[in-house]
């Protein structure tokens, strides 16, 4: 018989829909959705914890002695207006592997640990990763204070958010406990990470599955450019036109990819003016700069090309940049010895399995594992849109070699 997705996943993903998703990290949306999580992990007899950060997780001990721990992670908030599979596809299939392992009678050997990770998207408060960075001791007691557009703190939205969790573990008779961190550094022996890729590089490429080996550095800025407002009949050489000075920066920034060879990546993705008249020259411009660093490259590249341009934007045009560091980070090389058994696994399983690096920054890369590996299933569109797209068989492939790694994945990797 043809294997296809449980009629439970229903509650999850809707392959027939690109409906925009507005699940950001710690709104009634995005609890709501991990409460119903929550829900299967007790219908798979998992042991389920949650901590003051807002990770969550279902632990399944091993039969009999443990060979290690296996933590499989990743995330269920989103970007405005975004897709439903980038976060999600991972703790489903994660669901499905062990559902199906279960079903079969099979005998985990290595404890369990599902983490779905607290706000991964940067697009509430401008920073990433806050769960993981909370397990690893990385989260700044700073970071607690970082805002989004409505003046919340994120402390604040986390302290909410948990509110409104408990009412629904009540609400529905979930056995949750409240514990200071949902996994011990102790406990990560191993961390796998499955996940949409965030371009389309395997879906036009005719490829399966893709085994990461790296995964990016971020560096994050947010910069305000003064100059001096005037007549819009001032020649262009007697202003300080901060307008102007923006689109020479923009200029110059959407190069460095080129100059790096692909190695530094960097968007903007919009732009805050003083309000707009048609005779006055703008004498204000406020923005924020992504930059996505790979190996052999780290932030301090990317800070320096930065300050380059910007001093030469200044020295050009007359006008004053100021800036702020929001995040920065280098790139992460994941475990070799393990991404080598992740492509042989998919290979043996007759999947057309590609090695290559992430676009993106992942949980897993920060998370405090001895080892740590990235696993890729298609995405027509790519990710962060409403319309990327991955298949049920994309993700009855992904759950298949993750099934593999369940049952072989023990200490012995290394």
């Amino acid at each position: 018989m043809e294997k296809t997705v449980p009629e439970w996943t229903k509650r999850f993903l809707d392959f027939n829909s690109n409906a925009p998703v507005n699940r950001l990290a710690y709104t009634d949306e995005d609890t709501k959705y991990k409460v119903e999580i929550m829900k299967k992990m007790q219908e798979l007899g998992m042991q389920i914890s949650y901590d003051a950060i807002g990770n969550i997780c279902g632990f399944l001990p091993a039969h009999g002695k443990a060979h290690s721990n296996l933590v499989l992670c990743s995330h269920t908030d989103c970007v405005p207006d975004g897709g439903q599979y980038d976060g999600p596809a991972g703790i489903i299939s994660y669901l499905m592997a062990i559902e199906t392992l279960q079903n079969k009678g099979a005998q985990i050997p290595n404890n369990i640990h599902l983490i779905i990770c607290a706000c991964e998207e940067s697009s509430r408060f401008d920073i990433a990763c806050v769960g993981s960075k909370y397990l690893a001791g990385k989260l700044k007691s700073e970071d607690h204070a970082k805002t989004d557009n409505a003046g919340m703190p994120l402390g604040d939205a986390a302290k909410d958010f948990l509110k409104s969790l408990e009412k629904g573990i009540q609400s529905y008779n979930i056995k949750a406990k409240h514990v200071d961190a949902v996994v011990g550094k102790d406990e990560c022996d191993t961390a796998i990470e499955l996940h949409i890729e965030q371009c389309d590089t395997l879906a036009k490429g005719g490829n399966q599955i893709g085994i990461a080996t790296s995964i990016p550095g971020v560096y994050r800025i947010k910069l305000s450019i003064k100059g001096q407002g005037g007549h819009t009949g001032t020649p262009l050489s007697e202003r300080k036109d901060a307008m102007y000075a923006f689109g020479e920066f923009l200029h110059q920034a959407y190069k460095i990819e080129h100059e790096t060879d692909g190695n530094i990546i960097v968007t903007i993705p919009g732009n805050e003016t003083d309000e707009i008249f048609m005779n006055k020259i703008q004498d204000y411009v406020c923005f924020k700069m992504d930059a996505r660093i790979h190996i052999p490259m780290v932030f301090d590249d990317a800070a320096k090309r930065v300050e380059q341009i910007i001093c030469d934007v200044e020295k050009r045009t007359g006008v004053k940049f100021t800036k702020e560091v929001l995040g920065a980070s280098n790139p992460f090389k994941t475990d070799e010895k393990l991404s080598k058994k992740l492509h042989s696994l998919s290979e043996g399983l007759g999947f057309r399995t590609i090695d290559m690096r992430s676009p993106a920054g992942h949980d897993v890369a920060i998370l405090p594992a001895k080892q740590r590996g990235l696993i890729f299933i298609p995405s027509t569109n790519g990710s962060h849109n409403h319309k990327e797209h991955t298949t049920k068989q994309d993700i009855l492939n992904g759950v298949a070699v993750l099934e593999q790694l369940i049952l072989g994945c023990d200490s012995r990797i290394r």
